[in-house]
């Protein structure tokens, strides 16, 4: 696996050295993309909050947003097979974020198979670690098991937000450090700030107690 990510991270360095201008035909597709994706999403939001009444669209919802998640992933799979994970040299730093959230709603093996091109990408400075960090979050607790960085949120039994189980929770701070990300408490007063509710503290409540 490393002898993988060394290639990778070589390839995408020769790259991101070799003077080219950003794909601006390329960048304008990813942002397309995820602007459509969010927009979907946004729409998803909205019937959540009008169930049951709104029960019967919420279904085709889902299929429509399954649909659009499939096509984007095929073609993300197109974009990767002749430029390589569209780094920022490639399309900038909004085009990879908008690669990531692509990225993201893909299933969970199809992520674990791009893993090492974006431990690569982050190598050779092409995204950020706490890009990364993030998406190995998700990856964990999609994958049944507890995260590294504590970035992933699920919902409790009664539907309210809370952090998903972090592995080695006494150094997870240090983790955090190490990939650029705030601490803990930043990050939950931001995002209950943004929720207007408070979340939940999983098994960092537990382990303070």
């Amino acid at each position: 696996m490393r002898q993988v990510v060394r290639v990778f991270a070589i390839l995408l360095f020769a790259s991101a050295c070799s003077g080219s201008r950003i794909n601006q035909e390329l960048q304008t597709e990813l942002l397309e993309m995820a602007r459509a994706d969010q927009g979907l999403r946004d729409q998803g939001m909205a019937l959540m909050q009008g169930l049951p009444e709104s029960q019967a669209e919420f279904i085709l919802f889902i299929d429509e947003q399954n649909e659009l998640n499939t096509k984007h992933f095929v073609r993300l799979e197109e974009i990767i097979a002749t430029h390589g994970w569209p780094g920022r040299s490639l399309v900038g730093v909004e085009g990879t974020d908008a690669a990531l959230i692509i990225f993201s709603h893909a299933g969970v093996d199809q992520q674990k198979a791009l893993l090492p091109m974006l431990r690569a990408a982050v190598a050779a400075g092409q995204m950020t670690a706490s890009q990364l960090a993030r998406r190995e979050d998700s990856i964990l607790v999609n994958d049944g098991n507890s995260q590294i960085y504590g970035t992933f949120f699920v919902s409790d039994s009664d539907g309210n937000p809370v952090l998903a189980p972090v592995q080695d929770p006494a150094n997870l701070e240090d983790r955090r450090r190490s990939v650029g990300l705030p601490s803990m408490e930043e990050q939950f007063r931001q995002l209950e700030q943004e929720l207007g509710m408070p979340i939940g503290r999983g098994n960092l409540a537990t382990d303070s107690d």
